[in-house]
């Protein structure tokens, strides 16, 4: 798998930066988050760092704005480009990055600064490296391979958002690479409910699932049927070789979900789901049917759905796919009622949103954020002098994302009026202190 996935990095970079050439590139405006897209730069250089060695870090505390609006996948591919970058050409030491924005008019201006402890680049190479196929030497690309084309795709990226991207570089001590690019306010609501939106997934939507996979190859049965064991120990599986086994073993129990592969002799997937479909028992035509087909064409995707498939997944599939597939189609009465259940008595969505419907979990949540409040007003009680306005400053902008999670927008939205007075540091100290004071009360009547 580690040997295809390098091949596909290889195949992606090649097919981006053909579309860019053609300008087929086409950029999303949509709200995102910006800490959420650290996140998952986090989990997957993390691990790569791991594997080297390396600590890796991101810096964050200076994100005022906290949902953005334009092209979160260009942006999580240009971060992507360039923590894999200086991870792979540092050996020993760290790779950090800090994350920062600035406001100007209605633009926010996101600021990234990657660093890195690496092999450095040699001062006559630097102009050369946004190149296309351009690595900073031959002997870079045979002790570390790569196309040579991330760097050049990474800054036609940034460019084509508006924004810059440079490097600064010592052969033999690190690289400094900084982007900036700005981006529109997103909206914190939208935002909300694009996560509601999501097929959020966990395994225990597989708890005690009866499940008939049906496959005529041995190997692909085994593959599915133990994955499926090993994510939740409670799965019932059963399997068929063929579509006419298959239906004939459905008649016969009570599955609540089935796994169809397509080619099979006697009788294929497709024909199978078919005569599911037109089933007069409503149990057997409305019994949850993922398809799983080795040809991932649109053409054929879309009959799957025709025939009535719920969702169809490309072998070999990915283990949070498969997840992620079972939450979406089945849809179960009690994870529904539960969920209904819950919001009606959680007064905090956005809390309820972020531990996925656990009622439990949110209400943990709610307690260390209602901890973190309070400790956060002791703070901020004992920064009533000028020697201590930064940490002021820093306790004010930490209490905006704890406002945001409490439904107190317009409380955080004051908070960071009080944060910009104490940074630009033109009010007197008798000013910042009554800023400060009113803070309080206010977070103290919450």
């Amino acid at each position: 798998r580690k040997s295809s996935e390098n091949l596909l990095t290889g195949l992606n970079d090649i097919l981006d930066f053909s579309k860019i050439e053609k300008g087929k590139i086409e950029l999303e405006e949509i709200d995102f988050s910006v800490e959420e897209i650290l996140e998952e730069v986090n989990h997957v250089m993390g691990f790569k760092a791991e594997e080297k060695e390396l600590s890796f870090t991101i810096q964050s505390e200076n994100i005022f704005e906290p949902v953005l609006r334009g092209d979160p996948v260009r942006l999580y591919q240009v971060l992507n480009n360039i923590c894999g970058n200086a991870i792979k050409f540092t050996e020993k030491g760290n790779v950090s990055v800090d994350i920062s924005e600035e406001q100007t008019g209605e633009t926010i201006l996101l600021k990234i600064k990657v660093s890195d402890t690496g092999i450095g680049i040699a001062e006559e190479k630097q102009a050369d490296i946004f190149s296309e196929f351009a690595q900073a030497g031959t002997s870079t690309n045979r002790l570390f391979g790569g196309t040579g084309l991330g760097l050049s795709i990474s800054k036609h990226l940034v460019e084509m958002q508006g924004g810059k991207i440079s490097v600064q570089s010592k052969l033999n001590e690190g690289t400094v690479f900084e982007i900036s690019i700005p981006y529109k306010a997103g909206k914190a609501e939208a935002y909300e409910k694009l996560l509601r939106e999501r097929n959020v997934f966990d395994k225990s939507v597989l708890n005690d699932l009866k499940i008939l996979v049906v496959d005529d190859n041995e190997l692909n049965l085994t593959v599915t049927v133990e994955t499926l064991r090993l994510l939740n120990s409670s799965v019932k599986t059963d399997t068929a070789e063929n579509g006419k086994i298959a239906l004939e073993k459905i008649e016969r129990n009570n599955y609540q979900l089935v796994i169809m592969d397509g080619q099979m002799p006697v009788m294929d997937g497709l024909t199978a789901t078919r005569t599911l479909r037109s089933s007069s028992n409503k149990k057997i035509n409305a019994l949850p049917l993922i398809a799983f087909t080795a040809s991932v064409l649109k053409s054929e995707v879309k009959e799957w759905h025709h025939a009535g498939a719920d969702d169809v997944l490309a072998k070999p599939f990915r283990i949070q796919q498969l997840v992620q597939s079972i939450s979406k189609v089945m849809k179960r009465k009690q994870n529904i009622s539960a969920v209904e259940k819950s919001e009606t008595e959680f007064a905090y969505p956005r809390i309820f949103d972020l531990c996925f419907g656990d009622l439990n979990k949110a209400n943990d949540m709610l307690l260390n954020i209602r901890k973190n409040l309070s400790a956060n007003i002791q703070q901020l009680e004992l920064c009533q002098e000028p020697i201590h306005f930064d940490e002021a400053r820093r306790q004010i902008h930490s209490l905006q994302t704890v406002l945001h999670y409490l439904h107190q927008d317009d409380l955080a939205a004051e908070m960071k009026i009080f944060e910009t007075q104490i940074q630009q540091n033109n009010f007197s100290s008798t000013e910042i202190i009554s800023s400060i004071n009113r803070a309080i009360q206010l977070l103290r009547a919450l």
